[in-house]
């Protein structure tokens, strides 16, 4: 390059010539770096708007699993208040204790009453607010006459259809409710009697009887925490129980209905007992 910018080698005008060529060339090259740059930055600022994004949204799905989660945890909380008659029977439910209660918003509180409205626990009154569900004797034998129906019938359909997985399932619900005779509190052993009679239902394949056994095994809890249940029909139950899976096991299903009504009729009438006993102290007060 030196040689060709001698002086006593080229004329004027084609130095210059070759000078601006130079000159222009590198103009070039730092405009091609600059443009290189700014892509450079086009692309970061993309990535940092698309981060960004992801941050918002991963934010956005954790504020929905934290509400999710407070939801549910509040209606688990005053479900069991009031299965455990923690909340008795026609006690009016204020939004704003109950949101103080279980150290939370009014939100998730307000959506759990209306869950536990559907679910027949609670009472909604326009204008008036929440109250825990009342019973009377009319209820209480509309309910169990439904029962020995439905009970009834799933029996004999889970007798004439079950197969063998299905009555090894049957055979540990019942052993789990023995097993939690011994020294469970009421709660948890009318669950482990609702997974048994569960457990039937399955092997009966009866969708509708399903729902209906599923909001009564609901209010059941309430009822019998209310009321007070008796221990001593633990004994009974477990009889029961295993009168209905043998007939069950055996496939005779004439068996398995008349044992599985009969031992609905037998809660029915330890139940209104304890009706009377619970209606004369009310009365008393």
């Amino acid at each position: 390059m030196n040689a060709l910018l001698r002086h006593n080698e080229y004329p004027f005008l084609i130095k210059y010539a070759i000078l601006f060529l130079i000159f222009f060339h590198i103009i070039h090259i730092f405009d091609q770096l600059y443009i290189f740059d700014q892509n450079d930055i086009v692309i970061f600022s993309l990535k940092v708007e698309t981060c960004s994004r992801c941050c918002q949204t991963t934010e956005g799905v954790l504020d929905q699993s934290v509400t999710k989660l407070r939801y549910y945890e509040t209606l688990e909380r005053i479900r069991s208040d009031i299965l455990s008659g923690q909340f008795s029977s026609g006690m009016r439910l204020k939004i704003a204790d109950l949101a103080e209660r279980y150290d939370t918003s009014h939100m998730p509180v307000r959506e759990a009453l209306r869950m536990l409205g559907g679910e027949g626990l609670v009472e909604l009154e326009p204008n008036k607010g929440v109250r825990v569900r009342r019973f009377d004797r009319a209820f209480l034998e509309n309910l169990f006459d439904i029962r020995v129906s439905v009970e009834q019938m799933q029996a004999r359909r889970a007798a004439e259809q079950r197969t063998s997985q299905q009555l090894v399932a049957i055979n540990a619900a019942r052993l789990e409710f023995e097993a939690a005779a011994k020294n469970a509190d009421v709660l948890e052993l009318l669950t482990c009697n609702r997974k048994f009679h569960a457990a039937i239902s399955v092997a009966a394949k009866n969708s509708e009887a399903d729902e209906i056994e599923l909001r009564h095994s609901r209010l059941l809890p309430m009822l019998w925490n209310n009321l007070g249940y008796p221990r001593e029909r633990v004994s009974v139950v477990i009889d029961d129980h295993r009168h209905i899976e043998a007939a069950v096991s055996d496939r005779d299903a004439n068996a398995a209905a008349i044992l599985a009504a009969a031992h609905c009729l037998k809660a029915k009438q330890d139940m209104m007992v304890a009706w009377e006993h619970y209606e004369g102290k009310q009365n008393n007060r």
